[in-house]
């Protein structure tokens, strides 16, 4: 779960909803820690939410390693065009 990308606040939040949420308690979160609470319960609860986390994973998947995507589809459009001819 711990990537390169991930702030170091962010995965300070993490560590803290689960140590909170292991004492079964929800008292005293950070304003972070809330934050990431409030967006676990949506995604657990709201199809929609779910669905734009989705679509939000693949954006991102396509701004940071769209690369390989983009030159494969550009390449498959050349090799189609003088498949063509």
């Amino acid at each position: 779960m711990l990537q390169t990308d991930v702030e170091h606040a962010e995965f300070e939040a993490l560590r803290e909803l689960l140590r909170v949420l292991g004492k079964g308690e929800l008292s005293g979160l950070s304003k972070r820690a809330r934050t990431l609470l409030n967006h676990a319960i949506a995604a657990a609860t709201a199809p929609s939410y779910r669905a734009r986390l989705l679509l939000q994973r693949k954006a991102q998947m396509w701004q940071h390693e769209g690369h390989l995507e983009r030159a494969a589809e550009g390449l498959g459009r050349l090799i189609r065009a003088f498949s063509r001819k």
